[in-house]
């Protein structure tokens, strides 16, 4: 998200059906989110991909996969 005056940063959001495929849903978002980044003139300052479930982690190129369920108490 980006609004005027902050910081810009990016996340996709994987649906629970999503996952159902795996790795590849998460691979087709990263790569489409490290396109877009590469596009801004503006760096965001981290790219995410939030996830119904599963593993919490930060991939080879820097994409960070976070599981909703790490996002709250």
């Amino acid at each position: 998200m980006f609004f005027p005056g902050s910081i810009p940063c990016f996340y996709l959001t994987v649906s629970l059906a999503a996952l159902w495929n795996g790795a590849p849903v998460v691979e087709s978002a990263a790569s489409r989110l490290t396109t877009l980044a590469a596009r801004m003139t503006t760096q965001p300052q981290f790219l995410a991909i939030i996830t119904a479930d599963g593993p919490t982690y930060t991939r080879p190129d820097g994409v960070h996969v976070i599981s909703v369920a790490h996002l709250g108490p």
